[in-house]
């Protein structure tokens, strides 16, 4: 009976340790969060003035000597042009999916914070009929602490989603102007491909032509 108690009991605690780590989690999310409130308008507003400076430029490429330029260096700068617009492309899938999830959050949050709320009720009423019945002062004193560190970690739970709720239109809104940079400097880039591929399809095409007229003129 003593060995099962005691097994009993360390379980119980096992269950106030894992509370008290998830405490800690959500206090480093509502950190985060708190944060991102802070700093997302700022980065909103920097990234809104390079779109409206970019706007001013018309987004009009430096002009090239592609003449001057080597084909195997154009073919170079095409894959390395190339890799830049697909590594955008991906940013840009990733932004979609994450503003999709943000979009999303505010209702979420709410389900979530009326789950805690009950959760804790629920906790608090255990703490006094739970432990009224229990006969061993260890195994009372653990689940004592337990439930304590389960709503101290609901309670926890509770100021890192309002958090989250402040902080969720200036985290979309920064999202959303993130997405639109990036879209703007995929748009930038494909002219540039284009006039490379351009630039190269005539010169195989010249290639091609005195490699005609020498054939012709050997036969």
């Amino acid at each position: 009976v003593e060995e099962a108690l005691k097994t009993k009991v360390l379980e119980i605690y096992q269950e106030a340790e894992d509370n008290l780590a998830r405490i800690a989690k959500f206090a480093e999310e509502e950190y985060v969060y708190r944060a991102e409130l802070k700093a997302a308008p700022s980065q909103t507003r920097r990234l809104q003035k390079e779109i409206e400076s970019n706007q001013q430029k018309n987004g009009k490429p430096k002009s090239e000597d592609w003449g001057s330029i080597p084909t195997a260096e154009l073919e170079q700068r095409l894959i390395i042009e190339k890799s830049k617009a697909a590594s955008l492309d991906d940013q840009i899938k990733a932004k979609e999916t994450e503003l999709v999830e943000q979009n999303s959050r505010p209702q979420l949050i709410r389900e979530e914070i009326v789950a805690a709320k009950q959760a804790i009720e629920t906790d608090q009423n255990q703490l006094s009929v739970t432990i009224a019945g229990m006969t061993s002062p260890l195994e009372r004193e653990a689940r004592q602490i337990a439930l304590k560190t389960a709503i101290d970690r609901r309670a926890a739970e509770l100021k890192m989603l309002e958090a989250e709720a402040l902080s969720n239109p200036a985290r979309a809104d920064l999202l959303k102007i993130e997405l639109q940079w990036l879209e703007i400097k995929k748009n930038e880039l494909a002219p540039f491909i284009e006039t490379i591929e351009g630039v190269l399809a005539e010169r195989r095409q010249k290639e091609a032509r005195q490699i005609q007229e020498a054939l012709s003129q050997a036969e």
